[in-house]
């Protein structure tokens, strides 16, 4: 299973390297898309990450939950129903 987010990036706070990132202008779209399931074996603990696709330029980042927080504070994002 899995859980998408699709937001609307509202303002550009400063710019970023990420490549689904790097081109976002005001009114662009991107979804956020994370498979829900266990991830690591014998005990173990694997980082699980998101893909981030801009919906403009098709470009897409995997990032993890500690990466994205870093490059979400770069922007202003509105989460929309689809």
């Amino acid at each position: 299973m899995k859980l998408i987010c699709n937001a609307i990036v509202k303002k550009v706070l400063k710019k970023s390297s990420s490549p689904a990132f790097k081109d976002l202008q005001p009114n662009d779209s991107m979804d956020f898309t994370v498979e829900i399931e266990a991830v690591g074996r014998n005990k173990g603990t694997y980082a699980t990450y998101i893909d981030c696709r801009n919906l403009q330029n098709g470009e897409i980042s995997r990032l993890s939950f500690n990466q994205i927080g870093r490059v979400l504070s770069n922007f202003e994002f509105e989460q929309v129903n689809i």
